[in-house]
């Protein structure tokens, strides 16, 4: 995930690669979208995501429609999170991780 701050403007772009912890992608961009309407913010979050998240996005938007943003939180975060708490599965979900990205 990488952010950059433009100097003329507050606007800030957050791009999700899949390397890093979902949940702080989904925090960035809900700090960064505080001034918009939640209603909003899926149409954006597309625009936060690098090939393989968007992917994912793209996929389940065309099998499901538009859903809220409620949901669409709950499915990428249960898509890219990975359990780094239970040592006997770090290793072989770092390993398909390596594999994926």
């Amino acid at each position: 995930m990488w952010i950059s701050f433009s100097s003329t403007d507050t606007k800030v772009e957050v791009k999700y690669d899949g390397k890093v912890d979902a949940r702080e992608n989904i925090q960035c961009s809900t700090s960064v979208w505080k001034e918009i309407m939640e209603r909003e913010w899926l149409h954006g979050f597309i625009h936060t995501l690098e090939t393989i998240p968007m992917n994912w996005y793209l996929e389940t938007k065309l099998r499901h429609g538009s859903v809220n943003w409620t949901d669409s939180v709950d499915g990428f975060i249960l898509t890219f999170i990975f359990e780094y708490d239970c040592s006997c599965l770090d290793l072989d979900l770092q390993v398909i991780k390596a594999k994926i990205f």
